[in-house]
This record gives structure tokens, sequence and C-alpha cells, in this order.
């Protein structure tokens, strides 16, 4: 039996929702409330098995508002009814008090399309490997939610990941495409969740001023990769080599600019999806001459200016590709 669930609530209810996103995890007991809306019939069982697959209780928790925030134009206020009947008045209370804003998602792509500073992002990417250990960004992450930084599909993004570590490299790569505002949202709750050690860390690192030249990725590449001709295999194992810098990326690959517009506007909450999409216009503009090395040579000409590459993903996908 397939869920019922197909639409949106509204905007204003959803940003209730999500700049109390937090809260909610901590303090939500969905278990109590959830059959009111199997009684007014916007859920079904399948809608109960997926927020029980999940093993603690916050982590249903979420579960719980992903489904409610795609649940239709009634669901906000059978929520609150539920909670009333649950005599969860603290929760229905700090609902209504929450001050809503004017945001679209167009606010939410400008955000999310914006790179930190340059000095911040610095501090990041030096010290990735120690964060990618250390960082809990399963504790922290719901602050990027309730400053409207991040919607669901971020989180599920980095839920997409198998390990911890994993987990925290698709963290720390949002962070790092999040707009100016983010690194401090990032430092405020590191502080709040007793990380002072990564706090620290960050602070002393050393910046420096990166004038060093672009390296020349081609030549690493023996003969017979950079005339390998990509098929659409391949491609899927490149598109988490840039950042946020996708128009920069596109006019790389030659892309006209009203191609890169209708890419970001068809999915403009997955930056892997619009690389992906990129890599196949091109693929498809150059045939047989879409080769390993012409794309090395349109990466670095990205780069040189001004887009982030993730050379380190870049060589994965190189060593994954079949002769």
């Amino acid at each position: 039996m397939p869920s019922k669930i197909n639409s949106p609530i509204s905007a204003d209810d959803a940003q209730r929702i999500k700049k109390n996103w937090g809260f909610l995890n901590r303090n939500l007991d969905q278990n109590s409330i959830r059959g009111d809306f199997m009684v007014e019939d916007v859920w079904d069982l399948p809608d109960f098995q997926e927020i029980d697959a999940e093993k603690t209780p916050q982590k249903r928790n979420e579960v719980f508002l992903k489904l409610l925030l795609r649940s239709g134009p009634r669901a906000y206020k059978i929520f609150i009814a539920a909670l009333k009947k649950q005599s969860l008045n603290f929760i229905v209370q700090k609902l209504d008090s929450t001050k809503i804003i004017q945001y679209t998602e167009t606010t939410m792509q400008s955000q999310i399309d914006q790179p930190i500073s340059a000095d911040d992002a610095q501090r990041i990417e030096k010290n990735m490997s120690f964060l990618t250990q250390q960082l809990a960004q399963d504790a922290i992450r719901d602050n990027f939610i309730e400053q409207l930084i991040w919607d669901v599909p971020h989180l599920e993004e980095i839920d997409g990941e198998n390990t911890p570590q994993k987990r925290n490299e698709v963290f720390l790569k949002l962070l790092l495409r999040s707009g100016p505002k983010a690194y401090g949202i990032f430092i405020a709750a590191l502080k709040n969740h007793n990380s002072g050690h990564i706090v620290k860390k960050l602070v002393s690192t050393e910046i420096t001023q990166n004038n060093q030249a672009v390296l020349d990725h081609f030549a690493s590449l023996t003969d017979d990769r950079k005339t390998h001709v990509l098929v659409n295999t391949d491609l899927l194992k490149f598109n988490k080599v840039v950042g946020s810098d996708i128009e920069i990326f596109g006019k790389a690959l030659q892309l006209k600019q009203a191609d890169i517009d209708g890419i970001r506007m068809v999915n403009p909450l997955s930056v892997p999806t619009q690389v992906h999409q990129i890599i196949q216009m091109w693929k498809s503009k150059n045939g047989k001459l879409a080769t390993l090395g012409r794309f090395t040579k349109n990466l670095m000409d990205a780069e040189a200016a001004g887009a982030r590459i993730y050379w380190d993903d870049f060589y994965k996908g190189v060593t994954s590709l079949k002769s």
C-alpha cells in the first residue's frame, strides 16, 4: 500500500517546523500523536513503518517531521490538535510564538550556492581530515535547518553515506557552499555542543595567501587515461568534483548561460545532480572528443577561474574507471 503523502504544508507552517527543528527532535513524543494522522486519513501504514525503521527516538522524531512537511495543507492543524490532546501545550506555545520571515526556495538556493569566506574555507580545508574524524555532525546540523540555511534534502544527502566519516565529509562540503553566515553558525553550534577542542583547532589554523599556480593535473594522467572516452556510466563518478561554483564550472565546459541556468532551476537543492547534468550536456556536445584528458583540462580551467575543485574526488573517479 503506497503512502498517501504527496504535497507540502504551507510555507509559514513549514517555517514554524524548521525553525524549531532541534527543539522538536528533542521534545516531541511522535508515538503518542501519530495515530491522529491515520484517523484523519493523511498517513498510512508505510509512513509508520518509515518512522519505526529508525533506531533512536530523536531519529524517529526527525522522520516524523520530514513526513509532516510533505503531508498537505491539513496536516499542521492535525499536528497542533494532537499536541493539545496530549497536553503538550509547551510545544504548541513554542510553535505559535515563532517569528515568520519572508522566505522562498529562491532564498534557500541563494544561500546554499554561495561559498563561505576564503579564510573560513581554509580553516575547514586545512583541517578536513581532523574534522571528518572528530565531528559529530548529527548533533549540530539541526542549527542549519533552524537558520533556514539548509533544508531536508541536505540532511538526506548527508544520510545517504554509509559511514560517520563520509557523512562528516558531505556535511563539510555542504558547509563550504552555504553562504557567509554558515561558518558562524557552525562555530556557535560546536560551542553549544561541548566541542571546544574543534573550535580551538580551527581558530589556531594559520591562514595563508593562496597564490600558488594551478597544478597540472592533466600531466599526472597516463596516456591511456588522457585518451579514455568517457561513457555515461563514468559520469556519475565525477558528480562531486565541484563545490558551489556551478556557473564557473559550466562555462569552463563551454556550456551556454541558458543551459546552466536551466539545470540549476530544475535541481535547485542538489549540487551533485547539477554537476552530473552539466557533465552529461558536455559529453553530448563533444561525443567521442569527450575524453578524460579534455575533461581534466576543463576542470583546471574552472579552478583557474576561481572554482573550488575537489581533486581527491576526481582521482577517486579516475581510479574507478574501467579501461
